[in-house]
């Protein structure tokens, strides 16, 4: 009686780990690209190198962007992330 139960729970943990691992690897290319603007713009715009590191610019609509980004919501924050930049004269990177 072991024998079947140990059977079944190596297939359940060996598909849960596949799952998982596809899962937590792969991203879509508007979050590479969200994911791009919000460091680009944490880098040189909400933190800028001439202000102290704990000291940031209070920008509510790019901290929303920044938070939709993080969530997921890459349609509504991308392009509040590129306007922010480009008015900063930061280079915008390529989408992948």
């Amino acid at each position: 009686m072991r024998r079947p139960v140990a059977a079944i729970a190596a297939v359940f943990l060996a598909a849960a780990s596949s799952v998982h691992a596809q899962g937590g690897r792969s991203s879509s290319p508007e979050q590479q690209y969200c994911e791009a603007l919000s460091d680009l713009y944490m880098r040189y715009v909400g933190n800028p190198e001439t202000q102290p590191r704990n000291v940031r610019r209070n920008d509510a609509d790019a901290e929303k962007a920044l938070a939709q980004c993080r969530h997921g919501d890459w349609s509504a924050s991308i392009p509040v992330l590129e306007r922010k930049l480009a008015d900063n004269r930061i280079a915008l990177p390529r989408r992948p």
